[in-house]
């Protein structure tokens, strides 16, 4: 319990540091600013992206994604938001997700729906706690001496999950309480090789062969009751103290919270229960007004009581919306294969600097163009327990798990954005890990700034 007492402690410095700077709302104001000098007033923003692209094993993929906001007499900010992203591939993995935001349609309080729907046939799956369990690509490259598949750092999951939260002021303007109540229902296997072998030549086809998921499955750190999912209900509850000066890109302010989860997960023979914790704290600098804004990001999750199923462990858990999957990849540790570091307890901080390089007005719109150079870095601070079925189990998993190794993982990197009207950001990200234990190198797309 060391380490969780540490953080939090060093969570309410920050908090109450960053509170004593007096940091002044500046909402009204620059958006004030922004309605008379810079964009005029609108009632609907909207983009919408593409996406396609092929994969060897999983085949073409297309789709896309969008966003909608209803702006009408509070642009740049907005009263409602819509997001919805479709994403399929040929060989059967797919995507699909609704989410709903509203700050008007409770009166004083804001609200969010998320309703996803994904079926991955191959999901990273590289072990637990970080470093204790080696990443070797070359298990995974065919002309290599020790390839064994290209699915061996991989499985199977679908997953569903539906998703409320509410937020609403307490007595200071930026202090708010949170609640939030999510149902999933997550069915995990091994990666199923036939679907993937069809339509194959034989010189292209993946050998039947023990995947390192059937491993831990065989070992016992993954336990029978386990190893096909479960359902999980899951109840939120914190507080969070935000005054940025603008949501979507902030120059200013701060962003902190403190949330408890409440899990409770359905098994075939043994229920689960467990708390967890979660501490995050971004704070923005102008370093030149309008131009050059400095952002960072600490994140302390970790689990306080009970017991966690595996395949529960790869969330990361914010105050308000969905949570994101995998410590590792496009939404925390950029560069970094995602699932890379999954324990029972992780922190990770992120820092970026975004420089707005060009704004102009294109067809009665203000549209801007940013750069972001940022560094990632993230570790396992509470393992998860192998509980290895017995001692021939342990010694077979040598090669694969060397426990007291876990250090810290980094990565660095720089990325694109357009900016529309304030409040759309299109993002695009390359990074590139410090050693190639945590992956060769990432590429992602999303919107809006990552944090």
């Amino acid at each position: 319990m060391k380490h969780k007492l540490f953080v939090t402690l060093l969570f309410l410095f920050i908090v109450f540091h960053s509170y004593s700077q007096n940091i002044p709302d500046t909402v009204k104001v620059d958006s004030v600013k922004l309605k008379k000098k810079t964009v005029k007033p609108k009632k609907w923003n909207f983009v919408i992206l593409p996406n396609l692209g092929y994969d060897s094993d999983l085949g073409f993929y297309f789709g896309g994604l969008s966003s909608i906001f209803y702006c009408k007499g509070v642009f740049p900010d907005f009263k409602h938001s819509w997001y919805v992203e479709w994403t399929h591939y040929t060989k059967g993995s797919d995507r699909k997700i609704f989410q709903f935001e509203s700050k008007t349609l409770i009166p004083k309080v804001r609200f969010a729906f998320d309703l996803t729907y994904s079926t991955e046939q191959a999901l990273d799956f590289l072990g637990f706690n970080g470093y204790e369990s080696t990443y070797d690509r070359s298990l995974m490259l065919e002309h290599d001496k020790d390839y064994i598949s290209r699915m061996f750092y991989k499985h199977e999951r679908k997953m569903l999950r539906l998703m409320i939260n509410f937020k609403g002021k307490v007595y200071n303007p930026h202090l708010k309480w949170v609640l939030g109540l999510m149902y999933e229902d997550i069915k995990t296997k091994t990666v199923d090789i036939g679907k993937i072998n069809e339509d194959k030549d034989s010189s292209e086809m993946l050998p039947a062969v023990d995947l390192l998921y059937d491993k831990y499955v065989k070992w016992g750190i993954i336990n029978q009751n386990e190893k096909f999912g479960g359902k999980s209900l899951l109840l939120k509850m914190g507080i969070d103290y935000d005054t940025r000066d603008l949501e979507a890109a902030p120059s200013k302010g701060i962003w902190s919270a403190l949330v408890i989860i409440q899990g409770h997960t359905f098994l075939p023979m043994k229920d689960m229960n467990y708390t967890q914790m979660i501490l995050t704290h971004r704070q923005y600098f102008t370093l030149v007004k309008k131009h050059l804004v400095l952002a960072y990001r600490f994140n302390y999750q970790g689990r306080l009581f009970g017991e966690i199923p595996f395949f529960m462990l790869p969330f990361l858990y914010n105050s308000f919306g969905s949570p994101t999957d995998g410590l590792g990849g496009g939404s925390s540790l950029r560069g970094i294969v995602r699932n890379r570091l999954v324990g029972d307890g992780s922190v990770y901080g992120n820092v970026e600097v975004r420089w707005k390089i060009l704004q102009v007005r294109i067809f009665k719109q203000m549209v801007g163009l940013a750069v972001t150079p940022f560094f990632d870095a993230g570790m396992v601070v509470d393992k998860h327990d192998y509980n290895f079925v017995n001692e021939n189990a342990k010694l077979e998993s040598a090669p694969y798990i060397q426990s007291g190794i876990e250090s810290v993982h980094m990565a660095y990197g720089s990325g694109i954005h357009y900016i529309i009207n304030e409040n759309i950001i299109g993002s695009a990200y390359l990074a590139v890990p410090v050693t190639k234990k945590d992956g060769f190198f990432g590429f992602y797309m999303s919107l809006n700034y990552m944090f």
